[in-house]
């Protein structure tokens, strides 16, 4: 073979080399990019996700609502004898009630709309 042959052939076997080296580093791009936007998508269905939020806040406001109730009623117990005392304990329910039927009211709303 001539020297411009052998240059060719070396120049051809060059270019395939650089070429499969490229798509390699492409693939390696593409695949931690698929990566990032996965786990993107995955944080902003979970914001973007109204009935698990919806649920959170129920159960952080029940688990408030139940531990104020069981404070509040060991008050009341320890008052019954004095009505002052238990109106003052009964006002201080209230907002509890209200605010256990605002979060149930919250999920029932939530489930309707996701109905």
């Amino acid at each position: 073979m001539s020297d411009k042959s052998q240059d060719a052939r070396a120049s051809v076997e060059q270019i395939e080399a650089d070429l499969a080296r490229d798509r390699e580093r492409l693939a390696q791009t593409v695949s931690e990019l698929t990566d990032r936007l996965t786990a993107t998508k995955e944080q902003l269905s979970d914001k973007l996700d109204l009935k698990a939020q919806a649920r959170a806040t129920l159960a952080a406001t029940r688990g408030q609502a139940k531990q104020r109730v069981a404070g509040l009623s060991g008050r009341v117990r320890g008052t019954a004898s004095d009505p002052d005392q238990r109106a003052a304990a009964g006002a201080k329910v209230a907002p509890v009630l209200g605010g256990i039927s605002a979060a149930s009211l919250l999920a029932g709303v939530v489930r309707r709309l996701r109905s």
